[in-house]
């Protein structure tokens, strides 16, 4: 019997079909259940999420949803805890930091990179400025 593949499309096919982990054959490698499965199977996760056009999209799905069950996006469930906590805690200086460098000419996303946050952090950061003020016109 052929294996089944297995398909990260989180609800979207057409959008996840270029992921490197779209049909593999092996959907239980990025969900290691003990000790010496994660140091088998670490290795080639890393590998396969190193150059995938969707990391960046399927770490952010992870950490926006506070998934830390399994790899996504190259990172083990511990590191995205300490990077949901970090984020948390640095995210207004760094999305002002974003700012300043779109103001020199830097794209939104090499701004991003450059800070070290992620996109959707940085929108959601920008977007909550924005109900806040709304919510101050509102009130005078």
């Amino acid at each position: 019997m052929k294996p089944q593949s297995f398909n990260f499309a989180f609800g979207n096919a057409t959008r996840w079909e270029t992921a490197h982990c779209a049909n593999t054959i092996f959907p239980n490698l990025f969900y290691p259940s003990s000790a010496e499965e994660i140091e088998a199977a670490e290795p080639v996760i890393k590998e396969t999420c190193q150059d995938c056009p969707m990391k960046q999209e399927c770490l952010q799905l992870a950490l926006d949803n506070k998934d830390f069950n399994g790899y996504f996006g190259g990172v083990s469930p511990k590191e995205r805890r300490i990077m949901s906590a970090d984020r948390s805690r640095v995210r207004r200086g760094n999305s002002k930091e974003v700012i300043r460098l779109m103001e020199l000419g830097w794209t939104l996303e090499d701004a991003c990179d450059e800070v070290g946050i992620l996109l959707a952090s940085f929108m959601k950061w920008k977007n909550q400025g924005k109900k806040q003020h709304t919510k101050d016109k509102d009130k005078s």
